[in-house]
């Protein structure tokens, strides 16, 4: 077998992410590091029969969280990213991008309207002991 990679996974609590995550811990010597917001799609009961191995640790982060990605990233050092990361339901995936105009068209532009600014959240980052360092932890 050749050199064990180190794999970020997004989205590996997810269905498929969690099988292929399983595979990866299973049946290769790689280490895997997944990183999951952990909403309705997403359970760590799926990777619990491998959330024992040394070779796994699993970050609680959005993916649109460019600073604690940044972190992540650059912290573990990944050979290869798998973007598993996706809304599955359509209906959800729309609402996402529309909520945001819908907003936006209830506010008429006037002098004293201001910006919508967003706010900002801490990410929650945990992870097994010695795979990210304490920078990147937060709670």
């Amino acid at each position: 077998m050749s050199q064990p990679h180190k794999y970020l996974v997004t989205g590996g609590a997810g269905f498929i992410g969690s099988a292929v995550v399983r595979r990866l811990i299973e049946a290769t010597d790689h280490v895997v590091l997944v990183v999951d917001k952990l909403t309705y799609a997403g359970n760590l009961d799926s990777l619990r029969g491998v959330s024992g191995s040394n070779r796994y640790a699993f970050a609680q982060a959005d993916i649109v969280d460019a600073a604690a990605m940044r972190c992540i990233v650059s912290d573990f050092s990944p050979d290869i990213v798998m973007h598993l990361a996706a809304e599955s339901h359509v209906d959800r995936s729309i609402d996402a991008r529309w909520e945001p105009m819908v907003r936006f068209a209830r506010t008429r532009p006037t002098a004293r309207t201001r910006p919508m600014r967003r706010r900002r959240r801490r990410p929650i980052i945990s992870c097994a002991p010695g795979t990210i360092p304490t920078a990147c932890r937060s709670s």
